[in-house]
């Protein structure tokens, strides 16, 4: 089953990690191994700051791979972007 929204779209929570650079391309190699559990999208690569689309189905899922991941992958849990970083997305 798929969580969707009133309108129709698929219903996503957003994650914010930052994570080492050195580890960003086999960070998203490894997501995208798991085929649709998170779409990930960079959003500085030079402080290693990724947002990530989950789907409201995935969530725990999600959550253990990540946790598994971080054994092997200091991974932040943001609670809150960088200004910079705000200023410069605009609404999501």
């Amino acid at each position: 089953m798929t969580d969707r929204n009133p309108s129709g779209a698929l219903t996503t929570r957003t994650l914010y990690l930052q994570l080492p650079r050195k580890d960003m391309a086999f960070f998203d190699n490894l997501l995208e191994s798991y085929g649709g559990l998170a779409c990930i999208r960079t959003l500085d690569g030079m402080k290693g700051i990724v947002r990530l689309h989950i789907p409201e189905g995935l969530v725990a899922e999600t959550r253990m791979v990540l946790e598994g991941i971080g054994k092997d992958i200091p991974l932040v849990y943001l609670t809150e972007l960088p200004t910079d970083l705000k200023d410069s997305m605009g609404p999501e």
